[in-house]
């Protein structure tokens, strides 16, 4: 697995939250799994907040990037939320049930990667 570390140390540089904006999810992800690799243990943060001055609903707050949101859904049946937010290369969901359980899914098509980190939310 270490090339998968490695190109995930380049990936997940501090990253914050602008000031002023509202928290919608403050999420802290504690299993990460790498493509078919097995999972390991991580401590990975990550936030949704409401977009402002942004032409964006929300954007999503990561350790690598600050990622415009395309998309979400609080409609869920079961109670669920869900944000899909899309980078360069890149798309991001973000699932939190009513638990705050919470799955986060990268897939980057172009590098034949996908990242998922499982971990809670409160918001």
């Amino acid at each position: 697995m270490s090339k998968w570390i490695s190109i995930i140390f380049a990936m997940f540089v501090a990253g914050t939250a602008q000031a002023g904006t509202a928290t919608l999810f403050a999420c802290t992800m504690t299993r990460e799994c790498i493509n078919a690799e097995p999972c390991a243990d991580t401590n990975v943060d990550l936030s949704v907040e409401q977009s402002k001055g942004n032409a964006a609903p929300f954007q999503l707050y990561t350790p690598a990037e600050t990622v415009d949101g395309v998309f979400s859904d609080d409609n869920d049946p079961a109670g669920a939320t869900f944000f899909i937010a899309r980078s360069t290369g890149a798309y991001h969901l973000l699932s939190v049930d009513t638990d705050k359980n919470a799955v986060w899914n990268v897939q980057m098509p172009m590098s034949e990667i996908v990242l998922t980190y499982f971990g809670t939310c409160e918001g």
